[in-house]
């Protein structure tokens, strides 16, 4: 994820009764291989110390995922996206 903004060809159009937008799906394997590998990175050093009890989270609830994975607003792609680029 070295782009800060997506370029046209890495959005999906996905057409039916509704306009659904999506992340091109192979930038959408890749960013979830790297939102999960961050999260067991966070997990596993908030373990080397004791005294915490909690923890970041990568992506809360997958919130973010799932709107890479399927939107009916292409603002909200763009949002998510530079939401986990930050």
């Amino acid at each position: 994820m070295s782009k800060k903004t997506l370029l046209p060809n890495k959005i999906v159009e996905k057409r039916g009764s509704q306009l659904i937008y999506s992340l091109h799906p192979v930038l959408f394997e890749e960013v979830t291989g790297i939102v999960s590998e961050l999260q067991i990175f966070l997990e596993h050093t908030s373990a080397m110390i004791p005294e915490r009890t909690s923890y970041f989270k990568a992506d809360p609830r997958d919130m973010f995922l799932g709107i890479l994975k399927e939107s009916s607003d292409m603002g909200q792609i763009h949002a998510a996206w530079m939401w986990l680029y930050r």
